[in-house]
């Protein structure tokens, strides 16, 4: 259901991610990008083990489509993973 995308600089990873549907429950979507990280380049492993978890539907918890006052659609979806306990949530998860 959601797919990442991984890039790096000399400073950090960062992990994009998209919804890989069109349309959610019917309804279509104007906007599929939802919230990324970023980590430091010595946390790579930690970025690695985010992305499987990701990629395994582990991580986001979708509530549903909501439209912004441009009237575009995007997708309502709250992660269970934190920046500051990323380490933590993924064992948690089994990742």
């Amino acid at each position: 259901m959601f797919s990442t995308t991984v890039t790096t600089d000399a400073d950090a990873i960062y992990v994009r991610v998209q919804f890989t549907l069109n349309a959610y429950e019917g309804v279509p979507l104007d906007r599929k990008e939802v919230m990324g990280w970023g980590l430091p380049l010595k946390h790579a492993a930690l970025a690695k083990r985010l992305v499987r978890a990701i990629e395994a539907g582990k991580v986001y918890a979708v509530k549903g489509v909501q439209t912004d006052v441009y009237g575009k659609s995007y997708l309502v979806a709250h992660s269970v993973v934190l920046g500051r306990t990323m380490n933590a949530d993924l064992k948690r998860l089994g990742f």
